[in-house]
């Protein structure tokens, strides 16, 4: 008999940002790698997680969220939370219109810009990813919206996700 080694393991991040104003958020996942991701997800969204992403390639974990629960109410379409690989957290706001099984996505303002995008639930025991995304300052935020919700295929999310001027500079 051999033991099955999960791809993550599961460890306490006291410093997580999210764990700030709640140390049940003061956990992360090590990467196969050594890195340590997702920073301020619990323990029990973070053991969910290492299930799920057996699946993954970890090559595709830079772009990986994590679905966490708070205790917030959100307004009607939006939701779930996600946290990213830098333990930034990000809100679904609503379902994209034309692409299928995607989703409006934007994160918290956090080292200067917002990420706006298009993201996926990956029905991996609470896994998403981003599909698509810029980096943008606070004043390109409606912009970039509205250009996100616009697009009509997955081509045109490549294109405008890496077209010039998508990061903040």
């Amino acid at each position: 008999m051999g033991i099955i080694r999960r791809m993550m393991d599961v460890l306490a991040v006291p410093d997580a940002r999210l764990g700030a104003s709640d140390v049940t958020r003061r956990w992360g996942m090590r990467r196969a790698d050594g890195r340590i991701g997702w920073p301020g997800i619990t323990a029990v969204e973070g053991d969910r997680a290492a299930r799920g992403c057996d699946r993954c390639a970890s090559s595709a974990f830079d772009n990986a969220l994590v679905c966490i629960e708070l205790g917030v109410v959100l307004s009607d379409g939006a939701g779930p939370y996600l946290v990213d690989v830098d333990g930034t957290l990000v809100l679904v706001l609503a379902q994209h219109p034309a692409l299928s099984a995607c989703h409006l996505a934007m994160s918290q303002y956090d080292d200067g810009h917002f990420r706006v995008g298009v993201v996926r639930d990956c029905a991996m025991n609470g896994w998403w990813r981003w599909e698509g995304f810029r980096d943008i300052s606070a004043d390109d935020q409606i912009v970039a919206l509205d250009a996100c919700h616009d697009l009509v295929t997955h081509q045109e999310l490549i294109t405008w996700a890496e077209s010039p001027g998508s990061d903040v500079g």
